[in-house]
């Protein structure tokens, strides 16, 4: 087999790994923010400051997720491109 080719398949299947690792993450995070607001809103001695808190807390953990999806994804599209146009 050609190293080309084996190259190009051993990226997407890190790339595929990678992906469903991010989906997984994105799931239990989805959970675990549900449960976190379930418990969090009707409890009244909360003080909205804290549920606000944790509000900023699960999208700076989300925006902090998609930065890190991103630089993957551009180092994956490097990394395809190199093999591409490896002779």
């Amino acid at each position: 087999m050609e190293p080309k080719i084996i190259a190009k398949q051993i990226l997407d299947f890190q790339k595929a790994l990678l992906n469903n690792l991010y989906t997984t993450a994105a799931v239990i995070q989805d959970h675990g923010e549900k449960i976190t607001r379930l418990v969090l809103e009707p409890l009244p001695h909360v003080p909205d400051q804290n549920k606000a808190l944790v509000t900023e807390w699960i999208t700076n953990v989300r925006q902090g997720q998609e930065k890190v999806r991103k630089f993957n994804e551009e180092g994956f599209a490097r990394l395809e491109r190199y093999i591409e146009e490896t002779p």
